[in-house]
């Protein structure tokens, strides 16, 4: 299953040095099951994405189980620590800082990868969407573009 292109690369606030990107496996209204990767860069302490968890909002239009299973998300390549939904937010745990943290504030990335077994939907018709998160006090949104079949 191939990623597509990153689509909508959006600065979460202007000046930030942050932004948000989201990929599917596939960009056609109605597929699923579907991954679904969203990569967030912004300012880091040694690489840390902070405290948790990340809080991702899917549009509303996405088909999204009732529950997911902490495996089948990914945290920076590795299952998430916890994963919890309400509504159209799911809630991410992050991993946990190690014990002692350098002084370094130096641009990171946090990838969030919903896998295929979480069984995402693409919304059913074309259009426009955007998945928002939050980590911290930090806010992104990422534009989705799906495609009519």
């Amino acid at each position: 299953m191939a990623v597509g292109l990153l689509v909508g690369a959006a600065p979460a606030w202007p000046g930030s040095g942050s932004s948000a990107t989201v990929a599917l496996s596939s960009y056609v209204a109605g597929a699923r099951p579907v991954a679904l990767t969203l990569r967030l860069d912004y300012p880091m302490q040694c690489g840390s994405p902070g405290p948790g968890p990340a809080t991702v909002t899917l549009p509303a239009a996405m088909t999204v189980p009732p529950t997911i299973k902490a495996a089948a998300v990914l945290v920076d390549g590795k299952p998430a620590e916890t994963v919890a939904r309400s509504g159209r937010q799911i809630l991410v745990g992050l991993p946990s800082k190690p014990g002692i943290m350098c002084d370094v504030i130096a641009p990171g990335t946090l990838t969030i990868r919903f896998t295929a077994a979480v069984r995402l939907g693409n919304p059913s018709a074309a259009g426009t969407y955007f998945v928002r998160a939050t980590t911290d006090s930090r806010s992104f949104a990422a534009k989705l573009v799906i495609r009519a079949r």
